[in-house]
């Protein structure tokens, strides 16, 4: 899903989708240098949230001239943001072509998904076995808070950026070692656009919130093969959207050419 997500890490603060929200970043009282480094930060958070929603569309140009007036920033900036997202997985940026946001063939796509479902089950394994009570309980408000999102009139976009709140509570229950590989990137996210697309009707919403419920229940149970074996079928029962959305988007690229 993730960002891969482990995509958690990345989108997990309000303050990220607040910043979204803003069209023009200000900075006041810094330093040159301190700001080019502020200004290509609140980048990042911004464009992966429009990436995160696809309000940026898989395969979409990023380009340096008009993100500078968009956001009225330097060049620099704009360039030291896309070269973030780049390392982030996020964007393919290759020198002469361009920025754009990633994309994935079906097939690709199909790897990605099965990766990830490896990764965040053994993850899920993880925070079964070494959780505390206070990480077991910010598990289970992250997960009351997508419930309850669920049996609403949210937004898909709503309901996805409450379920990355759930990665992340589990990811932390994981223990320091692990974040600790994150910052190396020895377990680097791999993004995917057409995660959204699994919860893209208030039916699939509400069915993805009774299995992350039961997957808390697992967890506090310490059952930690059982809480594998589930998130493998959460991945699988999600999979034939994700798969079916990126067929029809290059379906229709296609045509279009």
């Amino acid at each position: 899903m993730f960002l891969l997500l482990i995509h958690a890490g990345l989108f997990g603060s309000a303050g990220v989708l607040e910043c979204a929200s803003k069209a023009t970043i200000v900075t006041q009282n810094a330093s040159k240098n301190a700001k080019s480094q502020t200004l290509a930060d609140q980048l990042v958070d911004i464009l992966s949230a429009d990436l995160l929603f696809r309000r940026i569309k898989p395969g979409e140009p990023l380009r340096e001239a008009e993100l500078c007036v968009r956001f009225n920033v330097s060049r620099p900036a704009v360039r030291e943001a896309l070269n973030q997202l780049a390392l982030l997985g996020l964007i393919d940026n290759t020198p002469r072509k361009g920025a754009r946001a990633v994309d994935f063939s079906p097939e690709e796509l199909e790897d990605v998904v099965g990766f990830h479902g490896v990764v965040f089950a053994h993850a899920c394994r993880l925070a079964a076995e070494r959780r505390s009570e206070e990480e077991l309980h910010e598990i289970g408000e992250a997960v009351d808070h997508l419930t309850r999102l669920a049996d609403s009139d949210a937004s898909a976009e709503d309901y996805e950026a409450a379920r990355i709140e759930c990665y992340g509570a589990i990811e932390r229950a994981i223990g320091p070692a692990y974040r600790l590989n994150r910052r190396r990137g020895f377990m680097t996210p791999i993004w995917n656009p057409y995660a959204i697309n699994a919860v893209a009707t208030r039916d699939l919403r509400i069915a993805s919130a009774r299995r992350w419920k039961t997957l808390h229940g697992l967890i506090a149970a310490r059952n930690a093969e059982d809480a594998q074996k589930h998130f493998f079928a959460m991945v699988e029962a999600t999979r034939p959207f994700i798969i079916e959305a990126c067929r029809i988007k290059h379906q229709t690229s296609a045509i279009g050419e």
